[in-house]
């Protein structure tokens, strides 16, 4: 099952699909940030945090160490 659909259609390189690529995250708005400690991309959400911030964009960071994460039906709308 390929989950990308649900959140956008656009290729992985798009700048909006994954902002990590961007060469600089300088200017953009605050953020808050989830993380779930067995989910997927929890190492990529921390990645990003630290950088907004060292490019002094103000960020909060809630880290749940032992959830998963779970985005109900999520799994019906992707696989049908």
């Amino acid at each position: 099952c390929d989950f990308s659909g649900i959140y956008n259609p656009k290729p992985p390189s798009d700048l909006r699909m994954s902002p990590l690529l961007a060469p600089s995250q300088a200017g953009l708005p605050a953020a808050f940030i989830q993380v779930m400690g067995n989910d997927p991309l929890r190492d990529e959400g921390l990645l990003y945090e630290r950088l907004l911030r060292e490019a002094g964009v103000t960020t909060k960071i809630l880290k749940y160490v032992h959830k998963w994460y779970h985005l109900p039906f999520a799994h019906l709308i992707a696989c049908g």
